[in-house]
């Protein structure tokens, strides 16, 4: 498949060594978002299961956030 790049107003076609360039970053970039989006859920996620076990611990949630700050 022939792919395109504008290099200062002209199309030239890329070489087979910059397409593979090109998916390689592609895959990385995808793959970097997606340990972000999972480090951010497991956050949320440790936030959550913190909270609860101070409740069942029977802390109230002003004692919560009195520990917070």
């Amino acid at each position: 498949m022939v792919q395109i790049k504008n290099v200062d107003g002209v199309e030239i076609e890329m070489s087979i060594k910059e397409i593979t360039q090109r998916e390689t970053d592609i895959v990385k970039v995808t793959a970097d978002k997606k340990a972000e989006d999972n480090a951010i859920v497991k956050k949320e996620t440790d936030k959550a299961s913190a909270n609860d076990k101070l409740k069942a611990l029977g802390l109230t949630d002003d004692e919560i956030e009195a520990i917070k700050s």
